[in-house]
């Protein structure tokens, strides 16, 4: 009996053993078949824009809880900080225009140009999307490319880009 038993057990195992090397292939198949492949998702400019929206909100709830006050009273108090920074903006530039128009560098009128596109909001030219590019260094940003204008432009460049 004891070795009718183990010839029994030997053929189960046996027969385990085979099946597992039919199966395993073909759920390996099955499995690269729903693997996902590696080809970038492509997002529409809307579907990025609206995920963007859904995170400023979620954080902007966050904040106000954690701060104890409504979302609405969160808003106020940026655009409050908001509008706070853009006056001491205009105010640094109206400085500066002022003394490059005593140093003789600019015009009045070409002083009056610069601030008026600044508090419109069209100077200093800030680049497109992407803000430089990869890297964050394309371009048209920061200390590499200047965010005023054309390649070579700084912050003494006319609103057309040129150096005074």
């Amino acid at each position: 009996m004891r070795a009718t038993l183990s010839n029994r057990l030997a053929a189960l195992v046996a027969a385990g053993a085979t099946a597992a090397i039919v199966a395993i292939p073909a759920m390996a198949q099955d499995d690269a078949d729903d693997a996902p492949n590696d080809a970038p998702i492509e997002h529409s400019q809307e579907d990025r824009e609206a995920f963007r929206a859904q995170r400023q909100a979620h954080r902007q709830e966050l904040l106000a809880a954690e701060l104890g006050i409504s979302v609405e009273e969160l808003q106020t108090a940026m655009d409050n900080v908001h509008a706070t920074l853009e006056a001491e903006r205009l105010a640094e530039l109206r400085e500066r225009l002022d003394q490059r128009v005593a140093d003789g560098d600019l015009t009045q009128e070409e002083a009056d140009e610069i601030y008026a596109a600044a508090e419109a909001g069209e100077w200093p030219r800030r680049p497109g999307p992407g803000h430089g590019g990869p890297g964050h260094g394309g371009p048209g940003h920061g200390p590499r490319g200047g965010g005023f204008g054309p390649a070579g432009a700084g912050p003494d460049a006319t609103p057309s880009g040129t150096a005074a």
